[in-house]
């Protein structure tokens, strides 16, 4: 049984008029598509392009937790000579060509890389080096206090 606002006559899916359907629109073309059919189309196409979106996030994601060219680059630049940051005081270097430094140095080991560290300045290292070696890539002197009492 049909509702009450049910139209006498369905409406056409091509125009929207009234009195005829899709099938027998006289206004429609040969080989032309409906709106809805045009709709639908450009729905695929959007997660077509959804997809291939995330597909290339994945793939540049894979890349950067792979390891870059640059991070490499960086760190045999690192690695070639001490790091100083260009702001720090100037670096003073003793007779044999090693950075005297006035802050106790440490040992760490950072992005693959050890390091011998003291203050601003980053001395790489070989991996098994002990604390004990460390002189023979720093130069530690301790700070003379001048202020007396």
């Amino acid at each position: 049984m049909a509702r009450s606002n049910t139209p006498k006559t369905y409406k056409c899916g091509f125009c929207a008029a009234l009195s005829h359907n899709a099938r027998t629109c006289p206004t429609k073309q040969v080989g032309a598509k409906s709106a809805a059919s045009t709709l639908l189309f450009q729905r695929v196409i959007r997660r077509e392009l959804r997809i291939q979106k995330k597909q290339e996030e994945a793939t540049k994601k894979a890349a950067r937790n792979a390891g870059s060219a640059f991070r490499k680059k960086k760190a045999s630049k690192l690695a070639s000579s001490p790091v100083v940051i260009p702001d720090a005081p100037k670096q003073v270097f003793d007779a044999a060509g090693i950075p005297v430094v006035d802050v106790p140095p440490v040992i760490s080991k950072i992005a693959d890389q050890t390091y011998a560290i003291a203050g601003s300045t980053w001395v790489p290292v070989p991996d098994d080096t002990q604390l004990s070696d460390v002189a023979a890539f720093l130069s530690y002197v301790p700070r003379i206090s001048t202020v007396t009492r």
